[in-house]
């Protein structure tokens, strides 16, 4: 789908994976979620660390999870 990346799975460990939670719009509960996820242990099963975030571009949300993916240097996309 990317060329970019084309055949970088045969070439190293790295796997593109996706992992979703709902906010239900609420600021402080899309806060508590995304700093759970910033406090895995690399290594623990289904711990794994993300390496970008995404957002709505519209959402309350979003602004207070980007300030706090900023501090811990994760870009969050909108």
């Amino acid at each position: 789908m990317i060329p970019q990346v084309e055949g970088l799975n045969d070439n190293c460990n790295i796997r593109f994976t996706l992992e979703l939670f709902d906010s239900e719009m609420s600021e402080s509960k899309g806060v508590d979620q995304t700093i759970d996820i910033l406090n895995r242990k690399p290594g623990v099963v289904d711990e794994k660390l993300p390496c970008v975030f995404l957002g709505n571009g519209r959402s309350a949300v979003t602004l207070p999870t980007s300030i706090i993916t900023g501090l811990a240097g994760y870009p969050q996309f909108r």
